[in-house]
Parts: C-alpha cells; sequence; structure tokens
C-alpha cells in the first residue's frame, strides 16, 4: 500500500495529539529524560549538591515542551 505525500502528512496530524501524549506519559521517556537533563545541568555546572541537582531537574523537566 502506497500513501501519498498529503496523506501520510495528514495521518501524521490526527495522531499528533495522541502520540504526544503516548510519549509524554512513557516511563521509559520520563526516566530517559531525567538522566538526560541531569547529564547536562551536571555538565554545565560542574559538580552539583544532589539535592539541588534533582530540583533543577525536576524543574527544568517540568518546564519542557515537546514540539
Amino acid at each position: 500500500m502506497t500513501l501519498s505525500s498529503q496523506t501520510l502528512h495528514n495521518l501524521s496530524d490526527a495522531l499528533k495529539s495522541e502520540v504526544l501524549d503516548y510519549i509524554r506519559y512513557n516511563d521509559r521517556y520520563v526516566s530517559t529524560m531525567y538522566e538526560l537533563i541531569s547529564d547536562a545541568i551536571h555538565d554545565k555546572l560542574g559538580p552539583v549538591d544532589d539535592d539541588v541537582l534533582t530540583e533543577l531537574t525536576f524543574i527544568t523537566f517540568d518546564s519542557l515542551t515537546l514540539k
């Protein structure tokens, strides 16, 4: 089955909300993002107190959005 480019774009637009919800509430996504954010903060700031790093990670995660 071959679908036109326009049909594929229409399907993508129709599925976008459900796909974002699936990703956003997936434990693997959350875990990976927390790890990556924590690594990025540590890379930019150097050694950081564990409590501060955890709080910064949570705040940063909450402020990010999937586009």
